[in-house]
């Protein structure tokens, strides 16, 4: 296990098979100040076969710098907050995670979202926003999602059908933070119509402050031509 704020690089790393926890973080405090944080890391996940924590937290990590995660083969927690990745690595193969959680610090209109494909137990899968004032999409989401619950504490234009229902049949719970509002016109007309979905939905509202559950599919029998609700 590594604590350390003033860790800038990790690489040239050899085989640790012995390596169950990797945390590298800097916290608020040492942010203040001037810290950096990690800004470099280059690791072959084969180099790491029984890690199962992985923290790289506080730091300028891009994309290219946790590429690795997607080829962890016992990872099981994962934690990328506070870094310079505007979505999460591809987490298809790592079908050991249970807790993920990334903040986005760089804006892209398109998050992609790929999941874990199979799963041995439940997953937690978290997605933040502390800084950044634009309006978000999720361009893709696929995985399996039987045992899922998805937070996306972020502000979305909107919760297209394309993108959700499926992981809503499938049986995920979603959650939203209700401090961002959703405008609540036609695109969601499809989830308003089929109510056994909502059970799936935790914390959705509209500008309005109606919460999805309480819309009336009368008011959408105009659509796709009806105004905003």
């Amino acid at each position: 296990m590594i604590w350390n704020s003033n860790v800038k690089s990790f690489s040239n790393v050899p085989p640790l098979s012995g390596l169950k926890t990797l945390n590298i973080w800097a916290d608020s405090a040492d942010m203040w100040k001037g810290s950096r944080g990690l800004v470099d890391v280059n690791i072959t996940a084969a180099n790491l076969p029984n890690m199962t924590t992985l923290t790289l937290r506080g730091g300028r990590l891009e994309a290219d710098d946790v590429a690795f995660i997607s080829q962890l083969k016992s990872v099981r927690e994962i934690n990328l907050e506070n870094n310079n990745l505007s979505e999460p690595p591809d987490l298809s193969l790592v079908n050991t995670l249970t807790t993920f959680h990334m903040s986005v610090d760089l804006f892209a209109p398109n998050i992609s979202i790929y999941l874990p494909t199979a799963q041995v137990g439940g997953l937690r899968f978290r997605i933040v926003n502390y800084k950044l004032e634009e309006t978000f999409s999720i361009g893709t989401l696929q995985g399996y999602f039987g045992t899922v619950t998805i937070s996306l504490y972020l502000q979305l234009g909107s919760f297209e059908e394309s993108i959700f229902a499926e992981p809503l049949k499938e049986g995920a719970t979603i959650i939203l933070d209700n401090y961002y509002k959703f405008p609540c016109g036609c695109d969601i007309a499809w989830l308003v119509r089929q109510p056994e979905l909502m059970r799936g939905i935790i914390g959705d509202m509209c500008q309005s402050g109606i919460p999805f559950n309480k819309l009336n599919p009368d008011d959408f029998s105009c659509c796709p031509n009806c105004l905003k609700i």
